[in-house]
């Protein structure tokens, strides 16, 4: 799933300018949530971490997980 600005490819739209366009993938394996920056100008961001561009990344369950500015904490299941 898609994050980020552009409407037309992003299920997840966030209109934040210093969201990218498309910001970053996201997919839940085996019940366990992983995220993918797809080269933001201003990253994304595990419990205040940086995460690399264009390698997967697991989210814990309770992290503060961040798209540039915009921030949300994932809930377990």
């Amino acid at each position: 799933m898609l994050v980020g600005r552009d409407p037309a490819r992003c299920a997840i739209h966030l209109t934040e300018p210093r969201v990218s366009g498309v910001h970053a993938t996201m997919k839940i394996e085996g019940g366990t949530l992983f995220v993918r920056d797809e080269g933001s100008n201003n990253g994304v961001w595990i419990n205040g971490e940086r995460m690399p561009a264009g390698a997967w990344s697991k989210v814990p369950p309770n992290a503060a997980l961040r798209f540039g500015p915009i921030q949300f904490t994932v809930a377990p299941a």
